[in-house]
């Protein structure tokens, strides 16, 4: 994998990650001017990936990284930035659901 394919996956899971960080100030998309920043960090997370598939990295590489990811990530941004609970069992379980994701991923074929 090469250094622009790690850096687009990077800016995809970022920019994706920005739009998760963005949902709960959108209120539930009433709030216009969060809705549109969150919408556009999404569209572009997306778009990168389409990039990414267009110029051939395998969709078996790049969705379980994404689901592994940016799930987790968000996972501590609604810890750190909104006071979601952070038990251990449920980091734990949540933890080793990515782990597993990621292990499908690389040895599944």
């Amino acid at each position: 994998m090469s250094l622009s394919v790690v850096g687009f996956i990077g800016l995809s899971i970022l920019s994706q990650l920005a739009g998760v960080f963005l949902l709960m100030r959108t209120e539930g998309f009433t709030k216009p001017l969060p809705t549109l920043f969150c919408s556009l960090f999404f569209l572009l997370g997306i778009g990168v990936m389409a990039h990414l598939a267009r110029k051939g990295v395998e969709l078996g590489l790049l969705m379980p990284i994404m689901a592994a990811s940016i799930p987790l990530l968000g996972i501590f941004i609604g810890i750190i930035f909104y006071g979601e609970s952070a038990s251990i069992l449920k980091l734990s379980l949540l933890t080793g659901a990515c782990v597993l994701i990621g292990c499908a991923a690389a040895f599944g074929n």
